[in-house]
């Protein structure tokens, strides 16, 4: 009987899984579907969509799958809805690189967000829910950051990785949970050749089928740590073939009544003494000499151990570093001229560490600095960006920390601030030319020589950065005059 429920189980997914490859080869826009052309124009020019450069915002809810086209840029949902007819795909990314998508409300379609054959995209702090195969389905892809999004009450699955190509990718921070409704599908699934990819420190609990799973055939390499594994209805994390061997699980905390189903599997599930293993909620072996990890392994089957589980659940505190805050003085700069960007970094573990801080527009380095910080303890970096070797145009400003030793929590190790615009200096209200409305601008918001301006200082309209709007500032537009 026992057998007869797996073969059951594995046909259930074998039919749902050629569902998914039959809706990948089969999608295709919809009459009404919006599309961000290679050119950055939005199709129709009637869609909710406001572009500022390479920065796409939403102004209203929309009802469309969007294709998306160009590379390099970022869609912003602005919290608005991404709904669709309970079908297609809300964002359908097909050969794409460099795009991020973020805080958008998303559901109602087959796939919330469908990357295909595409590499280096982002998608964070997006809610999606209620799609029918996936909330996010990566095939063929590598190289992608799947972070901080809300993942729940998918009818299958919640992330769904899946193909030979789709390596390298950082699923961290998510909240996957309550996927699967009757249908049995898996909070995080990783099948047919995925291999080499992270899956840290995600929620991952109620799905009605496993947690994680991986299945389908020689995904190998994946890195599965510091993850909540709770409550999930059939079982924590389910390997389905022998071939899903190679993959490592440590400082996971597992909370369900099956915890682990494999086949033949080898696996790795701890990370050594005293990095340690897993806390397993059904571990009822001693800890004589105090460390917080058991005197026994906790046996998985025949073949697999963890041979230094937790005693109590892991927590990511003793090292954890953060990118918490990032201000550019000014959000408009004349090309050659410089901004002062101020960066808050915290270590929120325990232990002290050196680390190095770096700051971007878009993918370009502006700066590095290194810092020591003790546990607890928060500073702030100030860094200088000459925008003379920098091309006109919208840049979205980052900071980024490097990992230290022990980290697992990445999920804060970037910082995004939006977009400072460099421009044709005197251009002051980045319109593309420099004229009345820029010298009125600078008029309105003189300081500190009488009179002072009615609106006063604001530092886009101190455009020499003397630490003053006056005269110097006006012959700078009257240098530039375009009209």
């Amino acid at each position: 009987m026992k057998h007869k429920s797996i073969e059951l189980i594995l046909l259930v997914s074998l039919v749902g899984a050629f569902a998914v490859l039959s809706n990948i080869e089969t999608a295709s826009a919809s009459p009404g579907t919006i599309y961000i052309r290679p050119d950055g124009s939005v199709d129709p020019p009637t869609a909710p969509i406001q572009r500022a450069g390479d920065v796409y915002s939403f102004s209203g809810d929309i009802f469309e799958t969007i294709i998306v086209e160009k590379d390099n840029i970022m869609i912003d949902g602005n919290g608005y809805l991404l709904q669709g007819p309970g079908s297609g795909s809300g964002f359908n990314l097909t050969n794409r690189n460099n795009v991020t998508i973020r805080n958008s409300q998303i559901t109602h379609f087959d796939y919330g967000i469908q990357l295909l054959e595409s590499d280096g995209n982002t998608l964070t702090q997006n809610s999606l829910t209620d799609n029918t195969w996936a909330g996010v389905l990566i095939s063929n892809s590598s190289g992608n950051l799947i972070s901080r999004n809300t993942v729940v009450n998918n009818i299958h699955d919640g992330i769904n990785l899946w193909g030979l190509d789709t390596q390298s990718n950082t699923i961290i921070g998510n909240n996957v949970s309550a996927n699967g409704g009757t249908g049995g599908g898996d909070g995080i699934s990783i099948g047919l050749q995925s291999s080499y990819n992270a899956i840290v420190d995600n929620i991952v609990t109620g799905n009605s089928g496993a947690g994680i799973s991986l299945g389908w055939e020689w995904s190998t390499g994946n890195v599965i740590a510091g993850n909540n594994i709770t409550s999930n209805v059939w079982a924590g994390i389910y390997i389905a073939w022998q071939t899903e061997s190679g993959n490592e699980f440590y400082h996971n905390n597992m909370d369900n009544t099956l915890q682990v189903f494999t086949v033949e599997a080898l696996n790795t599930w701890d990370n050594g003494y005293l990095s340690g293993g897993n806390y397993w909620s059904d571990y009822t072996g001693l800890d004589s000499d105090g460390d917080g990890i058991g005197d026994a392994p906790y046996t998985i089957d025949a073949d697999n151990q963890d041979n230094y589980p937790f005693m109590d659940r892991w927590t990511p505190q003793a090292h954890d570093i953060a990118a918490v805050e990032l201000t550019p003085s000014k959000t408009i700069v004349g090309k050659g001229y410089t901004l002062d960007i101020d960066v808050i970094v915290t270590n929120q573990g325990i232990c002290s560490h050196t680390f190095d801080v770096t700051v971007r527009a878009n993918n370009t380095n502006i700066d590095t600095q290194s810092v020591t910080l003790a546990g607890g303890s928060s500073t702030t970096l100030t860094f200088t960006w000459d925008t003379t070797s920098f091309a006109k145009g919208n840049y979205n400003v980052s900071a980024a920390t490097t990992v230290v030793p022990g980290e697992i929590d990445l999920a804060d190790n970037t910082c995004l601030d939006g977009i400072v615009k460099v421009v044709t200096p005197g251009d002051v209200n980045a319109d593309g030319i420099v004229g009345v409305v820029d010298a009125a601008g600078v008029s309105a918001h003189w300081y500190p020589g009488p009179p002072i301006g009615p609106l006063g200082f604001n530092p886009n309209f101190d455009i020499n950065n003397d630490g003053t709007i006056g005269i110097l500032d006006a012959a700078i537009v009257s240098a530039n005059w375009t009209g």
